[in-house]
């Protein structure tokens, strides 16, 4: 019902703008004091609708490539958003995973949510969810937890598995293998949905993200703790150095129209892009402000058009193509907790939030920076 309220007194106050109000989009170029975007997501059958997880203001979600985002956090008990995972085949389906609160769905295209099995609580770092039978998910905590209902029951799948798994990725092609990064220990592999785990040939070191060749799935990067990204040709077998050494590689995207164009997100040096499956990297910051963190999302239809979610400036719309990057900032992670804020209007640089709280609207105003169009 509070969903419900908000939605209705947004949709009557941009009714009551006027039309230049109404139609303008909210494109900030530093966002809303800051916050950091932990995941990203773009649903498979409508790129320009994108989910943003943030580090403690929850999810915000644009439908519009975005330029105007909105909270989405009906039903969240836990702000600090760690993952994001789309249903391949029923896009209405999200899940997230929490710092502390283990992992909710919304059934409802992120309009609402609820706790996703009383099971798994705690901090889920990494969700994947079986291509072919996305019933299956897989959740990456202190090891890696898996449920067959759709979220509605989990089990640990940690035989072989050491230690806490940042990354998670299944094989497209064989949806019973599954690769997992971890902190300390390299890639894991499990040919058998989880029920056992294996090194691969990667190990010693902590992997923050994996990304997997769609159209090879025997091809694999690891983005690494300070050792810069290693490849695999051969699914997991052997492993070597593919560039950007000695870099904190937080985020990894390969282009699903190209699979030799990879895009690697580091902690202090900025985006790069290899167009030649990781034989050499190019930096494409220009306009990049802010160091991108933890996240990356590539439009599905047009591979020149990549989200990154940097740790202190909000969502950034990167054109590669123009080689700048677009301010999109996904809000405030610290201006907008503590209830369902959501932006109805812009008044002369103003942000105009209403939110619906212990059976009364409260109301609040927010200083933007807006792009010239």
């Amino acid at each position: 019902m509070k969903c419900l309220l908000i939605l209705i007194f947004a949709l009557i106050a941009s009714a009551c703008l006027s039309p230049a109000l109404a139609d303008s989009s909210w494109q900030p170029t530093g966002g809303l004091g800051g916050g950091g975007i932990m995941a990203l997501a773009i649903a498979p059958t409508s790129p320009q609708t994108i989910f943003a997880g943030t580090n403690d203001g929850g999810v915000f979600t644009s439908s519009n490539g975005g330029g105007i985002w909105s909270a989405a956090n009906c039903g969240l008990t836990n702000m600090d958003i760690r993952a994001l995972a789309i249903d391949p085949m029923q896009p209405q389906t999200i899940y997230l995973g929490t710092n502390t609160g283990g992992v909710f769905k919304s059934t409802d295209s992120g309009f609402s949510w609820r706790g996703a099995g009383k099971s798994l609580t705690g901090a889920v770092l990494s969700l994947a969810i079986d291509p072919n039978r996305p019933q299956t998910i897989y959740a990456g905590a202190n090891g890696v937890s898996k449920s067959n209902d759709g979220g509605s029951s989990w089990g640990a799948v940690n035989k072989g598995l050491p230690g806490p798994v940042v990354s998670l990725v299944i094989d497209p092609s064989a949806s019973q293998t599954v690769y997992a990064g971890t902190f300390y220990a390299g890639v894991f592999k499990s040919n058998n949905g989880g029920a056992s785990w294996s090194n691969t040939g990667l190990t010693g070191t902590g992997v923050n993200s994996l990304s997997i060749d769609p159209a090879t799935p025997q091809i694999i990067y690891a983005g690494t703790y300070y050792g810069g990204i290693f490849k695999s040709v051969n699914s997991g077998v052997s492993w070597r150095s593919s560039g950007l050494a000695g870099k904190q590689v937080y985020s990894l995207a390969i282009s699903p129209a190209s699979p030799q164009t990879v895009f690697a997100g580091t902690q202090f040096s900025g985006m790069y892009k290899s167009t030649n499956g990781g034989v050499s990297w190019k930096a494409i910051n220009g306009g990049l402000n802010h160091a991108p963190g933890y996240a990356l999302a590539i439009d599905s239809t047009n591979q020149e058009i990549l989200y990154v979610g940097s740790n202190d400036g909000g969502v950034l719309k990167f054109v590669t193509s123009a080689g700048s990057a677009k301010g999109v900032a996904a809000g405030s992670a610290r201006s907008l907790t503590g209830c369902w804020w959501l932006l109805f209007a812009v008044l002369a640089g103003v942000g105009v939030f209403a939110c619906w709280r212990n059976s009364q609207f409260k109301q609040k105003t927010i200083k933007m920076e807006l792009n010239q169009p």
